[in-house]
């Protein structure tokens, strides 16, 4: 159901997602445009409430360079003294089977917690990989500025290279999650980054001698040694991409991710034979 518009059920949702999902507040997301056509929330309600609730991204694939039609759920819960009723069972069915002409792949992230749930529904659990390479021996020409995503210049910036970028892999990606990668650039301190010579959005972290890079968003193909060149980069000998980087210039090994850590599962056809990761700023 698209309710963005609709104020009393709106209200409603970001109520139930505070409550069901540890404070997790999607409002100040709705009021900066982040939440667009391409997210869709159906949900039950026992009067002015919501009671149970699935939600889901409609996704444009990448997937060994071949596109497909996306659904990724998310904001799966019902709220606790309304469990054991199997209303998220409904919502899952009611869901799946909505999309299901319109659709080639269904997808989602979980937590260990419900690890039983999605098997019911013909969701298969898929070993994915991070991705790690040595830092190279560079020059380094810092030129790199931190972006306010409360700041009304730094969020248009931001929300134009979210929207008109490519995508960061050939191998598994998809090319509109835009809303998503804004939803985490808001409410995370400190994550993106803007390199303006190379127009380049950059989401990173350091976490003592590694730099984690979650994502890279720029119309032009990334030149990751000119990237790194421009990034304040103390004491930092390892890269870890949590990405696919099959468009990284760089030498990588992959890695196992551990699946109790948000374990990736689909339903439909998956046509990779190879270590991939789906972009932690496009997951939910």
């Amino acid at each position: 159901m698209d309710y963005r518009d609709q104020q009393a059920y709106r209200d409603a949702y970001f109520r139930f997602t505070s409550k069901v999902f540890d404070g997790v507040s999607f409002s100040a997301w709705y009021e900066k445009g982040g939440w667009n056509e391409h997210y869709q929330v159906f949900s039950l309600f026992d009067g002015d409430e919501i009671v149970a609730n699935v939600s889901v991204s409609a996704l444009t694939m990448l997937l060994e360079g071949q596109r497909a039609r996306g659904i990724q759920f998310s904001a799966v819960g019902t709220l606790p003294a309304y469990r054991r009723q199997a209303l998220s069972r409904r919502l899952m069915t009611h869901v799946l089977e909505h999309y299901e002409d319109s659709t080639d792949i269904f997808f989602l992230f979980a937590n260990e917690s419900v690890l039983d749930f999605y098997p019911k529904f013909g969701f298969c659990l898929v070993q994915d990989y991070e991705f790690l390479a040595e830092m190279p021996d560079l020059s380094s020409q810092p030129v790199v500025r931190p972006l306010d995503p409360h700041h009304a210049e730094d969020w248009a910036l931001l929300t134009h290279i979210a929207h008109h970028r490519l995508p960061v892999s050939q191998v598994c990606s998809a090319t509109d999650y835009g809303h998503i990668f804004l939803y985490y650039a808001l409410t995370r301190t400190n994550l993106v980054w803007y390199l303006e010579t190379l127009e380049t959005v950059i989401a990173y972290e350091l976490q003592g001698d590694i730099l984690d890079i979650f994502d890279i968003a720029s119309p032009h193909e990334c030149d990751i040694q000119a990237v790194l060149r421009r990034l304040k980069l103390p004491n930092i000998k390892h890269i870890r991409f949590h990405f696919t980087p099959d468009r990284i210039n760089l030498p990588t090994r992959a890695v196992a991710r551990d699946q109790r850590e948000f374990p990736f599962f689909v339903r439909g056809a998956f046509p990779i034979q190879q270590p991939f990761r789906f972009p932690t700023m496009g997951a939910t």
